[in-house]
């Protein structure tokens, strides 16, 4: 689609929908930008500690432990 403009009135409507265009496009790739390294961040850490209770809780036995009495 081809639009032709005629007029300083049509220029400076299109320049400013352009402009808007390119700063809602800026914002948000700022906001992806700041956000990328939160995002990875908490992956990281949600990964570690993962990892820790895998090691803190360590090889399961294959017997059990009961404490019992036994009755004279």
């Amino acid at each position: 689609m081809i639009v032709k403009i005629n007029g300083i009135k049509a220029w400076m409507f299109t320049l400013i929908a352009v402009a808007i265009v390119l700063g809602i496009l800026l914002l948000i790739f700022n906001l992806i930008l700041f956000l990328l390294p939160i995002i990875i961040i908490l992956f990281l850490v949600s990964y570690f500690f993962r990892i820790l209770n895998k090691l803190k809780k360590g090889k399961k036995s294959d017997h059990i432990d009961i404490n019992f009495r036994i009755k004279k």
